[in-house]
């Protein structure tokens, strides 16, 4: 899907890339990978310490519709790889072991 595709996560991201995981009813759910905004230091006006504030960061995102838009009504943050990488591991062991099954 388009970045432009998915609904607002806020001024503060800016959505590199997603991929849907459902759409259902009112209810939808993204993995999105995104780039935080830089924050300035207050007096700072070199480019460089403002790229360096930059993080890219996954996120698992829920919206729900209200009328006519989507609202983001929850949010998980997977800072760097090595976190994924645990909960990857966590996710898979639960699911050979079938103590996780839908």
């Amino acid at each position: 899907m388009s970045k432009n595709e998915f609904p607002s996560v806020g001024d503060f991201y800016t959505i590199i890339d997603g991929i849907t995981i459902s759409k259902a009813g009112i209810w939808w759910t993204a993995a999105l990978l995104v780039e935080t905004s830089p924050m300035q230091t207050e007096g700072s006006d070199n480019e460089t310490e403002t790229e360096q504030k930059k993080q890219r960061k996954v996120l698992l995102v829920r919206w729900r519709k209200r009328g006519k838009f989507w609202q983001r009504t929850k949010d998980f943050a997977l800072n760097n790889p090595k976190h994924f990488l645990k909960f990857k591991e966590a996710v898979e062991k639960w699911i050979q072991e079938e103590t996780w099954e839908s």
